[in-house]
Formats: C-alpha cells, structure tokens, sequence
C-alpha cells in the first residue's frame, strides 16, 4: 500500500494512513508474537507456576482499561521456585526485551477502517494525578512554558504501546527531572513532526534496541559496534535512521 509521505503531525497520526501502516506491521509480525507469547507463557508456567494476568493500563484521556500481561516476576515477597540459572535469564530476557508487553500488541486492530484503542506508536499514557505532579515539578524546577506547551500535545496524540520517549531510558534516569524534560521535548517533537518516516525509524530503533539487549546477554553477537541510542541533544535529527548491523548467533 502506497502511504502518504507528506502526511506531518496531527495530519499523520489521526490518518487512516497511520492506522493502516500500524496494522501492516502488526499483521506481518503476528505469527512471531504468537509464538514468542507461547514461549513466555510455557516458560512462565512451568517453571513458577504463573498465568497471564489482568492489570489496570492507562488509555486516551486518562481512563483505565484492563490490559493481559505475562507475569516474568515473582509476587511481592515472593521466592523464585528454582534457582536454575538458565531460566532465571531466560525472564531476564523476557523482561528486557519488553516481551511480557506483546499481549497487548495483539490488541491492535489490523483492519484500518475499525481502529482498536490502542497505536503502535503514539504516546504512552499518564494518569491525570500523575500529569499533575509532572506539572508542579515543572514548576518547582522552572520549566513550567515547556510543561504548558506539553500537555495539549500529549493529550491530542493517541494512547500506543510504543512511545517515542522510551529511547531516553538508556539516556537519562526514569524519575529525575532530567529524564521529565527530555521526555516532554521529544514528546513535543513528536506531536509536530510525527509522519511515516519517523515511526519507521522509531521502529527501527526498537528492533536495534532489542538486538543490543540480546547482545547484552551473550545471546547475540554484534559484528559491527554501534551508537547508543540518539540522545535528547540529537533532538534536531529526533531519530536519524540507526545504523545496519550485521547479527550471527
């Protein structure tokens, strides 16, 4: 299918060309989400005894909507049942790679023309007490234009289950003020230069952020080393492609 490449901003991700770009991509890549939540789902099970589960996710507007995860950790105070170390990396990987998130890719829609409510690519979304304490935090750190500037932005970009922001977790530390204003800027970015091109390349990302993890754990060999994920002071370039890679096992 042919997409519209002049498609920028609010013009691109409330498209029906996003939306049926999104299931393009969730449609080719179905069989492998099957089976990989197969796996988890065996591993899981055999090995502690746990079951996909029901928890409470944020959607558009801040409502609450019930979302299936796989389970990878031990309750609260919980032990391990096993000690083996080959499954206890097994979960790590499981974690790290974010395949405990893929039942929720399941849930888009593949037919355009009947979205689901949840993107591919959009923005994770916040509880509104969660946007209020982002707000006085602004505020106490005197960032409270580019806070104003955030908020209807975020707010107009669909809930997704891949946000643009999640390539600062390797930049900056989740919770620091550092992280918040990286994150509301790219954010920002986003809203306004969202397009086809982008979430291409944010795909891309991810798929290398995977391999790189992959990598991490001795399960994959980088042939060619490769730059960390772009950095907030790449913002200009938001995301230039990332560079080929060639894998072996």
């Amino acid at each position: 299918m042919h997409y519209d490449q002049a498609l920028v901003g609010p013009d691109w991700f409330n498209s029906y060309d996003k939306r049926a770009f999104e299931a393009e991509i969730v449609q080719g890549m179905r069989p492998a989400i099957v089976q990989l939540v197969a796996q988890t789902i065996k591993i899981s099970y055999d090995c502690y005894g746990y079951m996909p589960f029901s928890q409470q996710r944020v959607g558009q507007g801040g409502t609450l909507r019930p979302v299936l995860k796989l389970q990878t950790l031990p309750s609260q105070n919980e032990p391990w049942r096993t000690a083996d170390d080959d499954v206890d990396l097994s979960m790590k990987v499981i974690r790290d790679m974010g395949i405990d998130e893929l039942l929720q890719a399941l849930r888009i829609s593949t037919d355009p023309d009947n979205p689901s409510d949840t993107a591919l690519f959009g923005f994770r979304q916040l509880l509104p007490e969660n946007v209020e304490n982002l707000g006085k935090r602004a505020v106490e750190h005197g960032y409270l234009d580019l806070f104003e500037e955030w908020q209807p932005k975020f707010e107009a970009v669909p809930s997704a289950l891949y946000d643009i922001s999640s390539i600062l977790d390797d930049t900056y530390k989740p919770g620091t003020i550092e992280y918040d204003i990286a994150k509301m800027q790219m954010q920002c970015a986003y809203h306004d230069r969202a397009s086809i091109s982008l979430d291409m390349n944010l795909f891309r990302c991810i798929v290398m952020g995977g391999a790189k993890r992959l990598a991490k754990y001795g399960l994959l060999k980088l042939v060619d080393s490769a730059d960390a994920p772009p950095k907030h002071e790449s913002m200009p370039e938001l995301l230039p492609p990332p560079p080929r890679l060639a894998i072996c096992g």
